[in-house]
């Protein structure tokens, strides 16, 4: 039996070597499908509305047990993902309001 590179506990992804790189990754990938699937709320949920969600979802998700995988040791890599997912989320829900 070979050693698995990556485990996945309690939502957050462990590398052998703790980089967090794949973990990071994830967070990305769940945060287009979640920014996706919110478009359809635009219709039907007021501004204040989509504020608390893109709050308490969206930032929820990227920060969850961020007190594990977040440090001073985390590399520009990963803090670029999550400032992308920080612009893209906030630039979108600009692009809503306009909508009003």
């Amino acid at each position: 039996m070979t050693p698995k590179r990556t485990i996945k506990v309690l939502g957050v992804h462990f590398e052998q070597d703790l980089s967090w790189n794949n973990h990071a990754s994830k967070i990305k990938q769940r945060a287009a499908l979640t920014m996706r699937k919110m478009k359809f709320l635009v219709k039907y949920i007021n501004l204040q509305g989509m504020k608390k969600i893109i709050t308490t979802h969206l930032f929820g998700m990227i920060y969850y047990a961020s007190v594990v995988w977040l440090n001073e040791l985390t590399t520009v890599r990963i803090m670029n993902i999550l400032e992308g997912i920080h612009y893209k989320a906030s630039e979108w829900r600009l692009k809503t309001t306009t909508t009003y």
